[in-house]
Formats: structure tokens, sequence, C-alpha cells
């Protein structure tokens, strides 16, 4: 048999089922705004409380092998969950708002420190006045206009705080939803089940519930295998911004490790508003942070990442970014951070689809020589 042949097959069919899925996404965000989707504010409380809940379900599983009852297990996973939320906000709070109080106080005199500069290293080339005013004229602009946005921040929030008010109500709602589904995850698991079987049929649902767990074992390794990485580069680049005596070391290291779960473009998402953030209190401090950056996200990436996560995401380094770039482009951050495991699924789908349809088409072929 030509294996080739059916590797090509292979490649194509993924590259077929890409295709139809960003078809299918495009004609849905043609459909965004119109009244169609008006019962996404009923559904986002769900949304959340199944993310939380299996978010959270690696910490249950954790403590059940603990602790017998899974009541006291919930206790123990809300319990520690809102000890290190009480303790980010502890920590946190404070710098941002010195980071912010310091920002806002010092962007004018950094502001104008710039364009003088800027006007020295334009006057040592030969330009004409027009084109020195040209310049200078778009910095002051761009500068007012930070400015104006500094002045009117808190204004901005104030109005939009019916908005935050019914975020904060799905998260709490989401929260206490996941409660209940941790708490019968068995029995919700067991009805899921009896419906495909019902709406299916036996043999399709035995198809659809095997993708499924399929995809709950990609998505787990990913998440998993990411939560640990953040969490070791945080404490790295903290420990590190202590050591050189990097201000804001907490909050950057908090920021670097969130951003962190975005593969590929976490790191610079993460490094960039926080070196603005030391260049306004130090210049020279900023240039040594992005030297640690660099030197820790290749410690990540060519030590961390390979001994935690290995192999687990099971597509190549293209794919990856392929991934990151087309379900950012529709989805946004959440589309760069689910974009990878849902690729990773489809190939491991395409793949077996295509492994049996060779299998398939060799046992015809063993019958042909038999007969």
């Amino acid at each position: 048999m030509n294996w080739r042949f059916w590797n090509r097959r292979y490649y194509l069919a993924t590259i077929y089922t890409l295709i139809i899925i960003l078809i299918s996404i495009t004609y849905w965000k043609s459909f965004e705004s119109t009244k169609t989707l008006t019962i996404m504010p009923l559904l986002w409380p769900f949304i959340i409380g199944l993310a939380v809940a299996f978010l959270l379900n690696f910490l249950l599983r954790f403590y059940e092998r603990k602790i017998t009852k899974r009541a006291f297990s919930l206790l123990a996973v809300y319990v520690t969950v809102t000890l290190l939320i009480s303790a980010f906000i502890f920590f946190l709070a404070p710098q941002v708002t010195r980071a912010m109080e310091h920002f806002i106080e010092e962007f004018p005199d950094y502001s104008e420190m710039i364009v003088d500069e800027v006007e020295v290293q334009l006057s040592r080339f030969d330009l004409t006045d027009d084109h020195v005013e040209v310049v200078t004229t778009n910095m002051n602009r761009v500068i007012d206009r930070f400015v104006t946005f500094n002045k009117n921040l808190v204004p901005t929030l104030m109005e939009h705080v019916v908005v935050i008010g019914e975020t904060l109500t799905h998260i709490v709602l989401g929260i206490v939803l996941s409660i209940y589904i941790l708490a019968s995850k068995e029995t919700l698991r067991r009805q899921f089940s009896r419906l495909i079987q019902a709406c299916a049929g036996p043999e399709k649902s035995e198809t659809i519930l095997t993708w499924l767990r399929k995809a709950n074992r990609i998505f787990a390794k990913f998440f998993a295998g990411m939560a640990i990485n953040s969490l070791i580069v945080g404490v790295l680049t903290i420990v590190l911004l202590f050591i050189f005596r990097i201000p804001f070391a907490i909050l950057i290291g908090f920021i670097v490790a969130l951003t962190n779960i975005i593969p590929i473009f976490g790191p610079l998402i993460g490094a960039v508003p926080s070196a603005v953030m030391i260049f306004f209190i130090s210049p020279t401090k900023a240039l040594i942070f992005t030297g640690l950056i660099l030197v820790i996200q290749q410690v990540d990436a060519n030590i961390i990442t390979p001994k935690i996560l290995g192999d687990k995401i099971g597509i190549s380094s293209i794919w990856v970014l392929v991934a990151i770039l087309v379900f950012g482009y529709f989805f946004g951050i959440a589309g760069m951070i689910l974009g990878v495991p849902f690729t990773a699924l489809l190939f491991e789908i395409s793949r077996e689809i295509i492994s049996a349809k060779i299998d398939k088409g060799a046992h015809k072929a063993d019958s042909k020589r038999v007969s």
C-alpha cells in the first residue's frame, strides 16, 4: 500500500475540515450582531459554570483521593480557590493602585522628556523645519490623547458600571452552577450519555461519546500542563525581578504568568505592557527586564514546556501558530487559548477516521485476494 498517498490524504482531509470550520465560524460571525443571539446573556452563566467546573475538577479529584466525602472535597476546593483569590487581591491590589497613580502623575513629565529627546535626535538629521514640525505635532497629538484617556478613565468606568455589574452577576451565577455541576457530575454524565444515545442511536452515540472523551482528555492535558507551566514561569519571573530590584515584581509576575497561557504570543502580550510600566520609573530597569524576559522565555521554550507538555498537544508548531491566528481573529483572547486544543482534537479525529478507512480498504483487499 502507498502510505505516502494515505499520509497526503490525511493532511488534505484535515485541511478540508479546518476550511469547513472556518466557513462555519464566518457564517456565525455574520449573525453575531443580530437579534438571534439575544439568548446569549441567558447562556453566559451556564457557559461560565461549565468552564469553572471543568477547571476545578482537577482540584476536586485531588481532594477526593484524600477525602472520601464529596461534600467535604467540594468545600475544600472552593475554600482553596477563595484563599488563592484573596491572596492575589491582597498582594496585587496595592501594586496596581501604586502603578496607576505613578503612571497618571508622571506621564506628563515623561511625555515632555520624550518630545525633547525626539527633537534633539531629529536635529541631527538634515530635515526641514516643516518635517520636524509634522513629527512633533503628531507626537504631541498622541500624547494629548493619552492624557485625555487618563483623565477620563474613571468617568468611563462609571459609565460601564452596569455592564460590569451584569458581568459580575454572570460570574457569581456561574460559580454557583459549577458547585451543582461538580456535586452531581456522575449523574449529569449518565443523563447526557442517555440523551445522546436516544438522539443518535447506539452506534453513532458510541462514536460521539468516544470523541467527547478524547476532547476531555486533550483539553484537560493542555490546561493542566499550561497551568503548571505558567505557575513556574510566574514564580521564576517574580524571584528574578526581586533579585534585580525591578519595581512591581508581583504584579508583573502575575501578568507574565497569566498571559503565558497563550502559546507563542502570550509572553509578548505580557512583556510589552510590563516593560512600558517599568520604563516610566526607570528606562534602565526596563531594559534589564526585557533581557530577563528573553532569558526566561528561552528557558521556558527549551526546558520547562518540553518537560511538562511534551507531545501532549499532538500537533506541530506550524498548526499551533495557525490555530492561534485563526481562532484569535474570530474569538479574541479566548480563541487564542482554546484554538490549540480544539485543533489538536480535529487532528486526532481526522487521524482516526482516515486510519479506519485505511483498515477497511486493506480488509477489502485481503478479502479479494483470499477469494
